[in-house]
């Protein structure tokens, strides 16, 4: 928290170096006009109630208290837990189904609580830092134009010199050209070869971009629905741009060859860190799945396969589907 770590802060966990100088009148009393909201009253009461549900609940599951399961876990000690099993693997998935859904809900209390007290104190420290803290980094969603268009527009003049809105900024302003309707911003990728792509060089097929490496699990759950998808609807002038941001080119193109995947495979040797493509488009993480239209629009982005798509905005078939049928 920045504007806390200023003068030490006692309430980060030991993440900063906390010294025991007390805060300006000021930030003491942000501090406690945020904290008291009735949001945050409601989100301290669900937590003690989800940490008693969570304890019951691993020990029906493990008969283990949720520290000694954590120990294991961190041991990655998978067998060993395995033994520890009381019940079905069903009924273990359903477990962490419904707390990741809790968790869930208690992280959009925090949001609404940073939000709705940056309304009231535009250009308080502390509102900033809630706001990156519950919205920006650590919320229920990672940062989208839609989400970030409920705090940007509230912040003061005082707050917007800061270099942490800036950082804010500028991610918002990146988000924003990759609207839907947006022509996708242009980049070129290549090959050790010397070989080079555009994206714009195939401007009049429908284009899935795909960033990916060989390494990422969800990546690789989703190689057999996209495989199917490129066949179903190859003969409909689609496309699938395939960039790898494996630091390995060996192990890129060990990835590649064992799938034998059909498309334009390339690879950013520069890797995803340094890549100016990523910087382009805002850091999207991997994997990344954008949908492009013949005029080089952007149709939909953040796509996944059925089976992780939380949504049909989300699903690769069902937007590929509107875009050819």
């Amino acid at each position: 928290l920045s504007a806390l770590n200023r003068n030490g802060c006692p309430f980060c966990s030991g993440f900063c170096n906390y010294s025991p100088i007390s805060f300006s009148n000021e930030l003491n009393k942000d501090l406690e006009c945020f904290w008291m909201q009735p949001q945050l009253c409601k989100y301290r009461k669900q937590y003690v109630e989800m940490r008693i549900w969570q304890e019951e609940e691993v020990f029906r599951l493990y008969g283990l208290s949720t520290k000694e399961l954590n120990h294991l876990k961190i041991r990655n000690t998978t067998d060993v837990i395995k033994t520890k099993q009381l019940v079905t693997d069903q009924e273990i998935q359903r477990f962490y189904q419904q707390n990741d859904s809790i968790a869930r809900d208690l992280k959009y209390l925090k949001q609404r609580a940073a939000i709705n007290f940056l309304k009231q104190h535009p250009n308080s420290y502390v509102a900033l830092d809630m706001v990156l803290l519950y919205c920006y980094l650590f919320g229920p969603d990672k940062p989208t134009y839609a989400n970030m268009s409920e705090y940007m527009p509230y912040f003061g003049d005082t707050i917007k010199q800061t270099e942490d809105y800036q950082v804010m900024l500028h991610k918002y302003n990146t988000l924003k050209k990759l609207q839907v309707g947006n022509v996708a911003p242009d980049f070129k990728v290549g090959t050790a070869e010397g070989d080079s792509l555009s994206l714009s060089d195939l401007r009049g097929n429908v284009v899935l971009v795909n960033f990916w490496q060989s390494t990422c699990g969800w990546c690789n759950d989703q190689k057999q629905n996209l495989l199917d998808q490129y066949l179903q609807y190859q003969e409909q002038d689609f496309e699938v741009l395939n960039i790898s941001f494996d630091e390995s080119r060996r192990s890129w193109q060990n990835a590649v060859n064992s799938f034998g995947a059909p498309w334009f495979n390339y690879h950013e040797a520069r890797g995803y860190d340094d890549s100016p493509i990523v910087k382009q488009y805002a850091r999207p993480g991997i994997p990344f799945m954008m949908l492009v239209d013949k005029q080089g629009k952007i149709v939909a982005t953040n796509l996944y396969a059925p089976q992780l798509a939380r949504s049909e905005e989300q699903n690769l078939n069902v937007q590929l589907e509107r875009v050819f049928n």
